[in-house]
């Protein structure tokens, strides 16, 4: 009788498991808990740390900027110094 059924097509037996404990919160929780320590460990250590690679290539960046400033700055004072020097010499 199986073989005469050509209208009636059987539905698709899906999977599907509930868990049971599973919190979101707490894994999203974990996983901020262990990127801030990661970046702790970096920040003591003297490195860069980034969790994904856009963040890598703008940390990157800003230390790369802080350094620049920093020159400036640097060159900034000697300058005034030389001119000083230069000033008191006459």
């Amino acid at each position: 009788m199986a073989i005469f059924n050509f209208t009636k097509t059987p539905n698709i037996r899906r999977y599907h498991h509930e868990y049971i404990y599973y919190d979101p919160q707490k894994e999203e929780r974990e996983k901020r808990i262990e990127r801030i320590r990661k970046k702790k460990e970096a920040k003591e250590n003297g490195l860069l740390y980034a969790d994904n690679i856009r963040n890598a290539f703008s940390a990157q960046r800003e230390e790369r900027n802080k350094k620049r400033k920093g020159n400036n700055v640097h060159y900034i004072i000697m300058a005034i110094v030389i001119v000083a020097l230069i000033y008191w010499l006459k």
